[in-house]
């Protein structure tokens, strides 16, 4: 049995990013700087100039969060679906 895997959209990944900072007390560049990612493309990702992330970026910056929370000892936000334009969720 395959398990279903919800996928966030680009706008559901963007308010994720933005309230696990909050969790974390961490700005986007040290987040980034962390996860050995673009400083460069969080920002332009959080502040709507880029669209959407590379899977691999996507995947660094929820590596890097869950080893933070870990430290800190705190829970991550989960994601919270958005309304899509085609009215769809992105289920796998």
């Amino acid at each position: 049995m395959v398990p279903k895997l919800d996928v966030p959209d680009p706008g559901e990944f963007r308010q994720w990013i933005r309230l696990t900072m909050q969790v974390l007390e961490i700005n986007a560049y040290r987040w980034s700087v962390q996860a050995q990612v673009s400083p460069n493309l969080v920002s332009k990702f959080l502040s709507g100039e880029q669209n959407d992330l590379r899977l691999a970026t996507a995947s660094g910056l929820v590596r890097e969060a869950v080893r933070l929370a870990a430290v800190a000892d705190v829970a991550l936000p989960g994601f919270h679906p958005v309304a899509r334009q085609d009215g769809g969720r992105c289920d796998v």
